[in-house]
């Protein structure tokens, strides 16, 4: 079925009003998949809100290109069993999820991602800037715009939470400005310019003998004993 620009908008504001209603004070996360113009993932960053804003890009052939911002849910992690917590935490999540998508979804479609990271050592966020972050933090988007064989557009909302009325009229105006903003890119040309890098030689890389290695770590531990470092990465 072929869409012009003005149809697909209509189309896709009628798909989302009836997804948004119909999940209102459910306990679930649908996930709206919806077809979209191409555009660059820029295109998309600069038309939506850009807390949590994150660029995906996997390169080589059948790699997910893509983009998202805001938050729809998100875990937070604390103290030496922050591993098991998110594995638990994601597990309730995928359960909570109810992918809607609209009939005109291309296919090839990253599944829903969350985008986060661990502290390297538990208690070494409560420090400036990392205090936001706990000792790990992942975020569920709210928006996110991918090319797959064509364009899509996802949003995820909580249907307790995201889809009362002013809630619903608040997502629709987004939905509008996205769509506009991808829309607009339609018929402009993007010149990438080809950037060649230089072959190392296997032979130029040298491994350590393991006495070396020893003898490096060593030293590294003499100096932290001493005081002269609190941490050295070899």
């Amino acid at each position: 079925m072929g869409y012009t620009a003005d149809d697909l908008e209509l189309d896709l504001h009628t798909f989302v009003a009836r997804a948004l209603t119909q999940l209102e004070g459910q306990r679930s996360i649908g996930v709206l998949s919806m077809p979209a113009p191409f555009a660059p993932l820029s295109t998309f960053l600069r038309a939506v809100p850009r807390a949590f804003s994150v660029m995906w890009d996997e390169q080589g052939v059948g790699g997910s290109r893509f983009a998202a911002s805001g938050v729809a849910r998100q875990v937070a992690l604390s103290g030496g069993q922050r591993f098991q917590q998110l594995r638990s935490a994601l597990g309730a999540l995928w359960k909570q999820l109810e992918l809607i998508d609209h009939p005109e979804c291309p296919r090839g479609m990253p599944p829903p991602r969350v985008f986060g990271g661990v502290s390297f050592m538990p208690g070494s966020t409560q420090r400036a800037p990392w205090q936001e972050f706990t000792d790990g933090r992942f975020v569920l988007p709210r928006w996110a715009f991918g090319l797959a064989e064509d364009g899509f557009l996802r949003l995820t909302v909580d249907g307790e939470r995201d889809c009362t009325l002013p809630g619903r009229h608040e997502l629709l105006r987004q939905l509008d400005e996205i769509m506009e903003a991808l829309e607009a890119y339609e018929g402009q040309r993007t010149d990438i310019k080809q950037i060649s890098v230089h072959h190392v030689d296997e032979r130029a890389v040298r491994q350590l003998a393991p006495e070396e290695w020893d003898r490096r770590v060593e030293s590294i531990r003499g100096e932290i004993r001493a005081g002269r470092f609190k941490r050295v990465v070899a």
